[in-house]
Parts: C-alpha cells; structure tokens; sequence
C-alpha cells in the first residue's frame, strides 16, 4: 500500500465528510493508494454532486489564501474587512496542520482555532466571519473546535458564511455561529458519519502475494485491508459511527438552539439541504450575499469591545451625521419621516413660517424634477398657480434685500406682465402679452417719430441738421425737439429711418441730399441719398433708412444738403423716426 499517512487518516476511521466528496477522493487517490483501481459499496452519489466536490478549492470570497496574507501583512492570520474578521474554512478539514490554508485544498482545525484565538484577542476585531465552502472532513478535532467557536459568541458576534457548501464536518463548524447565511444554491446538513474499508485480499491474490499478520490482542489487526470485513467488527464499526452521529447532532443542537433540535438535526438522516429548503429546515437562518451579510446590523461597543446585534422589528437608530431617524421593518432599516403631510398651517425650511408667509424656506438651492415614466410617472412637470378673479395679482415677486425689483405674472388683469422698479414703489412695464391675442407690447421700448411744422430752408453746398421740433410719440424722452437729437437711453441696436420732402426756393434745378449723423460728426453708413432727376416741389422725397449699434448717451441727427440751387424741407412731411430693436 503507498501513501500510508493519507491511507490511515482515511480509511477505517469515522470521518464527517459529504459522500459525494469521498467518492470523489477515492476515485482519484484510490488507486494511487493500493496501487490498482478500485470499486465501492455502500456509496450511491449524484453524478453532479460527485462533479461538484472534485472541484479544487476556491479563492475566498473575502480575501487570498491564508498562508499568503499571513506572510504579506505579518500581523494576523486572517483578512481584516471593516473590523470583521474573515476566516476561511474551504476544501477538506484535517486535525493537524496550522500552517496549510485553502490553496493546498486542505484547511486544518488547528489552524482555524489559532485564527479564531486571535480574533478574539484582537480589540480592533469587531465580529467574526466564517467563509465556509468545504465538503467536511475528519471527525478528529471537528468537535472541540465547535465548541470553541460557539464559546466565541460570548466574546463577539460570529456570523457562517456558506459560500456554497457547508456538509458534514463543514457544517459542525458553521452551526455553531450567530447566524448561518447562504446563498440561492447553497448547500448545508449531510449531519452524519462515514467509514471507509478497503479489502486488498483478492488483489493480492491475483498477484500471488500474502500478507501474514503477526499480533498480540484479538482486536489488533480488526478492519485490514488484507482480509474481507468481517460482519462482527463491520457491527462495531457501525455502532461507532452510530455514538459519532448522535455527538454530531448534539454539537449542532447546542449550536442552533431552538432553531434545529437533536432529534430533528438526527432526522434529516444526513440529507444535504439547499437554499430555501435550508431555511425552512432550520439549518441555516437567511439566503443573502455573503459579501454583504453583515449589512443592517447595530454595532455596539460595550465593555472593550465592538459587538454587532440583530436588529428586531421596531428598534429605532438616530443617525447622527445625517440627522435622521431610522426604523427596523424586520427587513431593513427605513426612514421614519411620514409619506404625507396634509393640511399643515405653517411649514418653514431652515427658517420659521408664520401668518403672512405660511410656507417659507430659508436655503441656497432648489429642484424641481418630473417622476420619470420609469418610476411610474409621465415624465412631465407642470407648477401650476392660481388666483380667484382677473382683477386680483399672481405672480413672482423678485427681491433684493427684501425690496422688490421685479415682477412677473398676471397683475390686475389676465395680460402676462414683466414689469421693473428702481425702488419698490413706482414699476416699469418692460413687457405685456395680451391673452386673447398674443401680441406682444414692450411699453418702455425707446421710440419716437419727430417731424416739423414749418419749411426749413437750407443753402447750397452745407450740410444742415434739420429742425424737428414735434414729435407724435417719443417713449422714454429719447428725442429732444429742443436740440433736434435723438440720445440712446441704453446700449442697443436701434433702427432708424427718415423721410425728406422737398421744396422750390427759386429753381427746381436743385438736387436734394440727406443723411443720419453720429454724434454730431460722423455719417452712419447706409444712411445716405441724394435724388439726381428734375426736382418737383412738394413731390420728390427720399426715404432713408439703416440699421446702428450704440451705446448709452450717443445721439443721431437728420441732416438735408442742396447743390446746384438752394431749396426748403417741407413742413409736416419732413420727418425722423427711430425704435430700439435688439
């Protein structure tokens, strides 16, 4: 026989170990063990299961190998997550062994507790995680180490994580945390024992080779693999598994409490349970991912140390940095503030309210957002207000320092209003809309139309401003008929135009010419034109016209030149004209 070691920590001694996983390991160290291949009796094996458990151990889900963070970090054995200390329990469990870890697809008991001891020891350790995915393994060792875990949680919260197997020994271990949680497909129980015996007797027959065993004491040399079992010592052996099983059963009771008895762990006849199925059975406590199992809970520090409680429905947490009140709905922590207020008389944000602003916000910023048609919602908005009567004001009021400067809304009457105020007390109308028509009025909009009331004569070969001395409509002062100018009241572009009527002097042999002056001295360009034909007095006209950018203060005059012979403007058709436009 090679491999002895191996060979004797596996074969005629009880191990708690899935059967999937130790058909699995015979069929692949079987035959390297006795030298030729081998066939069993007494295991029936799902086909996947068996695939399952052949499967090499795992990355943690939590961290890397245990022997490798021991050497990065030199400090402790285990993965530090936010004060939670992770320690792997993952491929077959052994007795012996401290150093070895999940990468060599073995994990010790020994080392699991020196882990364990270490959490304990450890004040910036807050709870316990066990990251369990392991088939199970030897009954040595598995039972003192339950017992050691479960006296953890005393000390601090101990929670199983089954990352996907938790049977037999793996499950020993993981009854005796807090709380067992598992994924969808997770699998947990297999609450029972297993024995192996190899018979080598007709192998070595076939060979020729006999084996003769020399011993002292009638019982030394029971379950050989030299001779068949017989059925007195296969009896015994059973009857050991038997006092195992039931050990087994009581570790678990005394791990789940009132959640799984003794009898009811040993009537699962070491079925493995899965999921929901778990659950219901009462070996395992909620289905959650395992990275986020420790989600929801309350951390308490006490004596020393950090504990982490299970909230229970209706425990209630203030949240200081965020100045909310929480509440425990047996599923997760969720706000107390009320889905409606209705029929406040006073509500004040971050100011206080009272009878002549009921609702009142003191802040720096403000959303409005439509519900999407995701969240149930049509996607639009509409902030709609209303007042009782046309003749009553809504609108918005538009305050510097508390004193308005502007408003915009349905003021007095049903016409859309902008309107302005340097003080708060006399207002500009910047903009009125009418609602039957949409026609739009901008009442402080510089405009003017100038003309004269008499002819103005104009010599020959000089450029002459004409004389306008009335206005029709001059919005804003903007024409002076005292200076005949027009001054930009603001920056703008404004649009100008003029209409120049001539009149015989002496001979029609004149030729008439206007113009638009900037600022006394320059010719606005476009604004030129002169008429060259035979003149007709009180019929021959120009019609000037041009678009100017200026600025506030700049003036523009209407100036008339003759050439040839001398000639008048004519009254009340001579005329200047000019509109702010942009």
């Amino acid at each position: 026989m090679h491999h002895a070691q191996i060979a004797q920590r596996a074969f005629n001694t009880p191990l708690m170990v899935d059967p999937a996983k130790a058909l699995a390991f015979l069929s692949g160290l079987g035959p390297r063990i006795t030298g030729q291949e081998i066939t069993f009796q007494g295991l029936e094996v799902d086909a996947s299961d068996q695939a399952a458990s052949s499967l090499p151990a795992r990355a943690s889900l939590f961290g890397n190998d245990l022997a490798q963070r021991h050497r990065r970090n030199g400090s402790q054995p285990f993965a530090m997550i936010d004060g939670i200390a992770v320690i792997e329990i993952a491929g077959t469990l052994v007795h012996r062994g401290a150093w070895i870890g999940q990468s060599s697809g073995l994990t010790s008991y020994e080392g699991i507790a020196a882990q364990l001891q270490a959490a304990l020891a450890d004040p910036a350790v807050q709870g316990i995680a066990l990251d369990i995915d392991s088939f199970g393994g030897e009954v040595a060792g598995a039972f003192d180490l339950a017992d050691r875990i479960r006296a953890a949680r005393a000390q601090k919260p101990v929670r199983a994580f089954v990352t996907e197997h938790a049977l037999s020994a793996g499950y020993v271990l993981a009854s005796q945390a807090d709380r067992i949680i598992l994924p969808r497909t997770g699998a947990v129980g297999s609450i029972g024992v297993v024995a192996l015996h190899t018979d080598m007797s007709g192998a070595l027959d076939q060979k020729g080779i006999a084996v003769t065993l020399i011993h002292v004491g009638s019982h030394k040399i029971d379950a050989n693999p030299y001779q068949p079992l017989p059925e007195a010592i296969h009896d015994q052996m059973q009857r050991q598994l038997e006092v195992v099983r039931f050990l087994f059963a009581e570790t678990v009771a005394a791990g789940r409490g009132d959640r799984l008895s003794d009898a009811a762990a040993l009537a699962t006849e070491a079925a493995v349970f899965r999921g929901a199925d778990a659950i219901a059975a009462g070996l395992a406590d909620e289905i959650a991912d395992p990275v986020t199992g420790w989600d929801l809970n309350v951390a308490l520090f006490t004596d020393g140390a950090w504990f982490r409680l299970p909230p229970r429905t209706g425990w209630r947490a203030w949240v200081e940095e965020e100045g909310l009140l929480l509440a425990y709905d047996g599923s997760d922590w969720i706000g107390t503030t009320p889905a409606s207020l209705q029929n406040l008389a006073l509500l004040g944000v971050g100011t206080t309210a009272d009878t002549a602003n009921p609702f009142s916000a003191k802040l720096n910023a403000a959303l409005w957002t439509a519900k999407t048609t995701g969240e149930g919602g049509t996607g639009d908005l509409f902030y709609t207000m209303n007042k009782e009567a046309a003749g009553d004001d809504l609108g918005l009021t538009l305050q510097t320092g508390f004193v308005t400067k502007a408003l915009l809304g349905l003021f007095g009457s049903e016409k859309f209003r902008l309107a302005v105020s340097p003080d708060g007390s006399t207002f500009f109308d910047g903009l009125i809309v009418d609602n039957t028509s949409g026609i739009v009025d901008q009442p402080q909009l510089p405009r003017f139309k100038a003309y004269t009331d008499y002819d103005n004569y104009v010599g020959v070969g000089t450029w002459t401003k004409i004389a306008l001395n009335n206005t029709e409509y001059n919005d804003q002062g903007c024409f002076d008929a005292g200076t005949n100018l027009f001054t930009a009241p603001v920056d703008g572009t404004y649009l100008f135009g003029a209409t120049l009527l001539y009149k015989i002097n002496s001979s029609t042999s004149a030729r008439m010419r206007g113009r638009l002056v900037l600022n006394g001295a320059t010719e606005i360009r476009g604004s030129f034109g002169e008429i060259s034909a035979t003149h007709v007095s009180l019929a021959t006209a120009i019609w000037l016209q041009t678009m100017v950018p200026l600025s506030a203060g700049d003036t523009v005059e209407l100036q008339g030149y003759f050439r040839a012979q001398d000639g008048y403007f004519a009254a009340e058709h001579t005329s200047f004209w000019g509109a702010k436009i942009g």
